[in-house]
This record gives structure tokens, sequence and C-alpha cells, in this order.
């Protein structure tokens, strides 16, 4: 089965971190999903800013997904290229493999996901993302709302490496009205290396299916934790952390390729 998909995100906030400058994307997929459980998927992410119009990431995808009644499973590998310009907290990771799984309640839903990131400074970041929701079905089940709670963990390597190229006059490229310098700043995360509970994220997570066509809205408000210390050319200062909110929004068609003609 393939799914062509369109998708839109307000703003990319990852484990409750984001730029100070909003990262709006426009993303068309493609997946294909086997029913032996196997899946790939490709996607571009055109960033939507007024001065920034581009393609910012291109992702590649695959994993295998493995159903057992109440029961899910799954491992990915995914192969991160950002533009040299980007601004995403994410910019500097090159690749990640994630592992999940998902026990069913039938009133709630329980999702474990643990992944590891690397990034350009070669040094690797583990993550935790544990989420409960309740599921509610409409209109024949047509139409599912899973309000949802998550608590995020990790390390923070690759947040170390995005200050250093994207934040506090290491911007990259015209992007930065601070770059006048050809200086950049030391720039040195405390912890980063350390693993810790970094954010609460709340979503209500909507799904409306009208026969092969698939829409999904996904508005979240995230409460970052654990604010870092950073070291800027020897001085040290307390990062000011945020509350978010983002929505993501999706549309897709689904072709089953074994259907005959």
């Amino acid at each position: 089965m393939l799914q062509l998909e369109l998708g839109y995100s307000s703003d990319a906030v990852f484990m409750g971190r984001k730029d100070s400058i909003a990262a709006p994307y426009l993303m068309p997929g493609l997946s294909y999903y086997h029913k032996s459980g196997f899946f790939a998927n490709a996607s571009l992410s055109y960033l939507l800013s007024s001065d920034q119009n581009r393609i910012d990431l291109v992702l590649l995808g695959a994993g295998y997904l493995l159903n057992f009644d109440d029961w899910s499973a799954g491992l990915m590998v995914s192969k991160y290229f950002y533009d040299k310009e980007s601004y995403s907290v994410l910019t500097e990771v090159e690749g990640a493999i994630a592992g999940m799984i998902n026990y069913d309640m039938g009133f709630a839903e329980t999702t474990l996901l643990v992944s590891s990131y690397l990034n350009s400074s070669d040094v690797p970041d583990f993550f935790t993302d544990l989420s409960v929701g309740a599921p509610f079905y409409f209109n024949n089940r047509k139409i599912l709302v899973t309000p949802t709670v998550s608590v995020q963990a990790g390390s923070q390597n690759f947040y170390e490496a995005y200050y250093q190229s994207s934040r506090l006059g290491n911007r990259k490229g015209k992007s930065n009205p601070n770059n006048s310098s050809s200086e950049s700043s030391n720039i040195n995360i405390e912890s980063a290396k350390n693993f810790e509970f970094l954010a609460i994220e709340v979503s209500v997570p909507i799904f409306v299916t009208l026969e092969r066509f698939v829409i999904s809205a996904s508005p979240a408000y995230v409460f970052p934790q654990n604010p870092s210390t950073i070291i800027i050319n020897g001085e040290t200062q307390n990062e000011q952390l945020e509350n978010s909110f983002y929505v993501n929004l999706s549309i897709g068609y689904f072709i089953d390729l074994s259907s005959k003609k």
C-alpha cells in the first residue's frame, strides 16, 4: 500500500526545545507499507518563513512493524539531510534509530518510544518518550480523538551542537543578523551528556477517515523541563525556556497496490 501525504507543522519543537525563530514547514511525503510489516518513507520539509523559503530537510526512513493482538512493536532507522542554513534544533542530526512498543488496553493506549540520534559531533543522544492516550471513536469509528500526555527524557548533545552552529552569534549564513563577525562563540552545555527529564507534552490528535483519505490534526502544548546551563566563551548563563504551542496538520491518500482493476 502507498500513502501520499501533505502535512503542515507550525513550528519545529523537539523535546521541548526550539529555535527563537519559528520554523513552519510544508511537508509532502510518500510512504510504502507491505503486509509483512516492512515500511519505508520519504519526505521534504519546505520552510515557509517569509525570508527563508527553501527545502530545509529531506528525510528518508525505513522500518518494520509487528502486531500481536493488543500489542504492537516496531523498529525504524532514519537519515536526515538538513540545509546548511537550517536553524531547526535538530539541524546537526544526521541519523536516528528508534524502537517502539505499544499496548492497547481498550480504554487507553500506552506507547514507549526509545531512540538514539547521531549528530555531526559523532556523540549520540538517547531518548525515551512515554505516552498515554485515551481513544474516543465517533461516527461509526470514522473519527478518532485521542487526548494524550507524554513524558520525554534524554541527553542534549544534539542541542549543544545546534547552539554551536545556530545560536548566540554562530547562526550560519544570512539568517543571523548578529553574524557580522568572522569569529564564532565557543558554546557548551554543561549537562549535555546527562540523561534528564526534558519535557511534558499534552496533545489531542484527531483523525478523520473518508474512504481512502485520512485527515489529521494534532494541536500540542509543551512544557519544557530542566533548563540548561550554557557556557559561552567561559562565561556561564542559565537558559530561559518557554512553554510552546504548535499544531501538525496532514491529509493522506492511500493506494491499495493489491487491488485488481
